[in-house]
């Protein structure tokens, strides 16, 4: 609650709240703030001591302790977690709730490695990673936070990502299977968040996926733009890597046609956005353009995707968005000007621009958007 109290002050001081109520909101957060996490750390780091503990007494007698203790004890160990998540739904206790969810996820994936040691079981780890998932998805959705969502479905996207590049396709070679799965990942992840997001139960898992799509389709042109740079492209992009990428990008701007949400301008930057990443990767890698359009391509995209950020609130994304756009702009600057006694006076003419818009767009913003309003139709 670092910076409530000045909050209150502004919001009474604008009339949007009377003294009485700033104060009683106050009462109300100091009250819920009391939580002792000095305790729960405490405890956390005594029940790690002691798990390592009993871990270690048990590594140290593996051998001799025979296979039905291991899985007898093992099963009874999940059973009890379940119980206790069972036993503690409806208590008023949520951060225990969800980290004994997080245990029992943990305790399922240490019992398949453990039934595996014991069986000699011959299945990789992409292959125990996927029964995994499948197993613990029942109780993942259970979970109030978007931790467990975020990485099961990390998880899921790393296994069958790396599946599909090592299984063997006609059309596609090993390299043309890899750019066609990282370029359609990011539009696959926003189709599922699309699809997902009506229904509450699915909102953390929609979630997620949006974040999934943001940071890989950030990732995957800042690789772009790099391999632009380095004039030196070695990949050899394939017309049917486009066509995919195409095909997803048709499913996902169908899926925002279909939204109530959001209005018709939030739908055309969205749409707009979708068509930019499609189209990016292809002119710059497939056309072997050069590190200047490829670097209007990228700052074009974070320009918009920042607008669109904005709009939605997501101001820290937003943030960093501008940052990449920035240093973008910059790396341009030197490569343009070349010498650092030119692009050194040319970054400052340019920031004495900027700030100067900055300043002039602070002192007639509320004059601008009155107007605005005046002019509007009553």
């Amino acid at each position: 609650m670092p910076g409530m109290p000045q909050q209150l002050q502004e919001w009474t001081r604008e009339g949007l709240i009377s003294p009485d109520q700033a104060a009683a909101i106050l009462s109300f957060e100091k009250g819920r703030s009391k939580t002792n996490w000095l305790l729960y750390s405490f405890m956390s780091l005594g029940a790690g001591v002691l798990g390592i503990g009993i871990l270690t007494l048990i590594a140290a007698n593996w051998e001799q302790i025979p296979k039905t203790i291991k899985l007898g004890s093992d099963l009874l160990l999940m059973l009890g977690i379940a119980y206790s998540i069972w036993k503690q739904q409806d208590q008023d206790h949520p951060l225990a709730w969800e980290l004994l969810i997080i245990l029992f996820t943990l305790g399922c994936l240490a019992s398949i490695g453990l039934i595996g040691q014991l069986y000699h079981a011959s299945a990789g780890l992409d292959q125990a990673l996927l029964l995994w998932a499948v197993i613990v998805l029942p109780i993942i959705t259970l979970s109030q936070r978007t931790l467990l969502p975020l990485v099961w479905i990390w998880i899921m996207l790393a296994v069958l990502s790396y599946r599909l590049i090592v299984t063997p396709m006609q059309a596609f070679s090993e390299e043309e299977r890899a750019l066609t799965i990282g370029y359609s990942l990011p539009l696959v992840c926003a189709l599922a968040a699309i699809l997902l997001r009506p229904w509450s139960t699915t909102e953390l898992f929609a979630r997620a996926f949006r974040f999934h799509a943001w940071l890989i389709a950030i990732c995957i042109i800042i690789v772009t733009d790099a391999s632009s740079m380095a004039n030196s492209q070695h990949w050899h992009w394939h017309a049917s890597t486009t066509w995919v990428g195409i095909a997803w990008a048709c499913m996902v701007l169908a899926g925002i046609a279909k939204r109530r949400q959001p209005s018709v301008s939030g739908q055309i930057i969205l749409s707009l956005l979708v068509i930019l990443y499609t189209a990016t990767p292809p002119l710059v890698i497939g056309l072997k353009l050069s590190h200047w359009f490829s670097a209007l391509f990228t700052m074009a995209l974070f320009a918009l995707a920042a607008t669109w950020l904005v709009r939605e609130g997501s101001l820290r994304l937003a943030n960093g968005l501008v940052f990449l756009l920035g240093m973008r702009f910059l790396v341009l600057f030197f490569t343009a000007f070349g010498g650092l006694i030119d692009a050194g006076i040319g970054m400052i003419l340019s920031g004495v621009v900027i700030l100067g818009f900055v300043w002039l767009w602070s002192r007639v913003q509320k004059h601008l958007l009155n107007w605005m309003e005046r002019m509007a139709p009553s």
